[in-house]
């Protein structure tokens, strides 16, 4: 299995833009207002500088995954137990992400649907990519249905831009100060932070890994660009109140439009974006979780085989939660306070600190 870097951009842009825009408004307009896209742009620049360091630690360990360079730098048994997080972490996201998968479709379209029968369709779809493809696949997937959401995207931001009175993001910096600001913006870190997760293990498959470094950045860059400018949007539509008390803003936004009484119910759009990109991810996640766990437990060549265990216990974990409202605030905490400190930032800094060190060693 090898990807391109070209692949590895489409694979980080289309997997992160969904859960960006429709779950991380809401707690920035909360928190910071008018300033909500002042809040989104400090976790973007946060996501673009992690994602560098999780680069440069993966370039030292050509056709490695984290599992396998940890143990080279910390030795098998310490190198085993810090990558326990990682796993649990990719696990976690996993369920959760299914979850808020499943809760989005039936607010939005299927209200009287049972949430195990979106849940069973996407796993049962998840399963059949990873299993055919592996990361290539899903790899050559991504690159087509980045198209869907490029093109979505466009018609969505000409449709509603027409309305926007950007008065309503005025005055600046004025009634919320910076603690507010990083209020809002804590809850992105989580989101934003993921390509740095996924490059961990996806350089091991890249035929060029020297190449990768400027596409995931791209990737990142666009990305917090593009949730910038829809957070402004957002607050322009609807002013810095009304965002706060709605679930998912963005797909209030796009239910807004109406041209002449014509164009209408273009909300179609952003339910396909999310759908395509939800897809993505749990696609890579589920590849990533099911390699991971065989490397781990020492039996790689037979990791197709942990697709079908890992899927269960994903879907049984994603069916605790009792509603949506539950699922996103446990997840948030767990991964503002767990995850964004010790998986997406500490396991890299110190995989990388102490290689420098043991390299710096060797060579006096």
């Amino acid at each position: 299995m090898r990807i391109s870097s070209l692949q590895l951009y489409w694979l980080l842009f289309t997997m992160s833009l969904g859960m960006i825009l429709l779950l991380t408004i809401n707690p920035a307009v909360l928190y910071a207002k008018q300033d909500a896209w002042i809040a989104i742009m400090w976790p973007g620049v946060f996501g673009i500088l992690i994602a560098y360091i999780s680069t440069r630690l993966s370039l030292r360990y050509p056709g490695q995954t984290i599992i396998e360079y940890s143990q080279s730098i910390l030795g098998k048994w310490l190198g085993r137990l810090i990558t326990i997080p990682y796993l649990l972490t990719c696990y976690s996201y996993l369920a959760v992400i299914l979850r808020e998968f499943a809760d989005f479709i039936q607010i939005t379209l299927f209200e009287q649907t049972p949430l195990w029968v979106p849940m069973s369709i996407m796993v049962l779809a998840l399963m059949y990519v990873t299993y055919k493809g592996g990361i290539e696949g899903i790899a050559r997937c991504a690159e087509i249905l980045a198209v869907i959401i490029i093109l979505s995207m466009i018609i969505v931001s000409g449709l509603s831009i027409r309305d926007w009175d950007y008065h309503r993001l005025l005055p600046l910096y004025l009634h919320k100060g910076v603690t507010h600001i990083i209020s809002g913006g804590l809850p992105a870190t989580a989101f934003f932070g993921e390509p740095a997760i996924m490059v961990l293990t996806l350089f091991s498959f890249l035929k060029k890994p020297k190449t990768a470094v400027i596409p995931v950045l791209w990737a990142c860059i666009i990305v917090a660009t593009i949730t910038v400018l829809v957070a402004i949007g957002v607050v322009a539509e609807f002013g810095s109140n009304v965002p706060s008390r709605m679930i998912y803003p963005v797909f209030m936004l796009v239910q807004y439009i109406s041209i002449l009484d014509f164009i209408q119910n273009t909300d179609v759009l952003i339910v396909i974006v999310w759908i395509v990109s939800i897809f993505v991810k749990l696609s890579i996640y589920l590849f990533i979780t099911s390699y991971g766990t065989t490397q781990w437990l020492s039996f790689p060549k037979y990791w197709e085989r942990m697709i079908g265990p890992v899927a269960l216990i994903t879907f049984i974990f994603a069916m605790i939660p009792r509603n949506t409202a539950s699922t996103g605030v446990v997840f948030v905490n767990f991964a503002v306070h767990y995850v964004v400190p010790i998986v997406m930032i500490g396991i890299p800094i110190l995989l990388l600190i102490v290689g420098l060190i043991r390299k710096q060693s060797v060579r006096c």
